[in-house]
């Protein structure tokens, strides 16, 4: 899981870009958290379980082309049928 290092540093870097302040829930109290725990059902439906993948590795090698999918091209009902990156104006 390599590719997640980057990811990190691009959200940490988005954060300091946009002066965002990140916003701490309580741990393992789900209804507190529900746009993360809402994520988490869909990266499951759509991408962990959505295809027979041989190996582990195999799965977490379409995780950043499903991330680029999820944020630049399938439309999400809470943001008017707009994308993530639409929303963000990028």
């Amino acid at each position: 899981m390599a590719f997640l290092l980057p990811v990190r540093q691009s959200v940490l870097l988005l954060v300091v870009v946009r002066c965002l302040t990140p916003k701490r829930t309580r741990p393992y109290t789900p209804r507190t958290n529900g746009k993360a725990e809402r994520f988490i059902k869909t990266l499951l439906a759509e991408w962990a379980y959505s295809m027979p993948f041989q190996t582990s590795g195999e799965r977490n090698q379409w995780l950043p082309r499903y991330l680029a999918i999820y944020n630049g091209r399938r439309c999400h009902m809470a943001l008017a049928g707009r994308t993530p990156i639409q929303q963000l104006g990028w």
